[in-house]
């Protein structure tokens, strides 16, 4: 549930981010552009970084400080005005979610024998992409209450309910049939 809740905030994100800061804020195009750059610079920085902490404290971990840079990340620019600078920093810390998909299907994997590791994988990116569908439309239907109130709305509510889920996953590691074999697991 949580990873359709984050294909509807993504979506409405990038759906709609670029003409709130063109349109709701009034912009400069070059300027609008930077700033939604900042969610793809975010990933290149944050990606790799974030995977190897997720390995060293635990997956489950990362996954919800994930979830945090979603949620704050996707509130945040709508809540500051046109301050670029803010805005910015706001559309990197939602770019900073960037490991959220991945690590929700590692931590699905970890969480099956490995005779069902590509059908958890195929069902969390089901549900991410059936999310997708929805989150331009949700924040479209809301645009007549305004930009902000839209945008607090479809992304932050689900956001927020992917943080509450999120505190619920555990690192369930199944071992390997090799290591059952060799006695290494416990």
């Amino acid at each position: 549930m949580a990873v359709l809740l984050y294909g509807i905030t993504l979506s409405a994100f990038l759906g709609y981010s670029s003409q709130y800061l063109l349109k709701g804020l009034s912009l400069p195009p070059g300027q609008a552009a930077f700033i939604t750059s900042m969610y793809g610079i975010s990933g290149i920085i944050c990606a790799l970084p974030l995977g190897a902490l997720a390995d060293r404290i635990g997956r489950q971990h990362v996954l919800r400080l994930s979830a945090l840079f979603i949620l704050i990340g996707g509130t945040g620019i709508f809540l500051v005005g046109a301050n670029p600078l803010a805005l910015s920093i706001f559309s990197f810390l939602f770019g900073a979610g960037v490991a959220y998909p991945g690590l929700s299907a590692a931590i699905g994997q970890d969480s099956v024998g490995g005779h069902a590791v590509g059908t958890v994988s195929g069902l969390i990116f089901f549900m991410f992409g059936v999310g997708q569908i929805f989150g331009g439309s949700i924040f479209a239907l809301l645009l007549p209450i305004g930009f902000v109130n839209a945008g607090l709305i479809s992304l932050g509510v689900p956001s927020l309910l992917t943080v509450i889920l999120c505190l619920f996953v555990s690192n369930a590691y199944r071992a390997s049939h090799s290591d059952v074999k060799s006695g290494k697991a416990v």
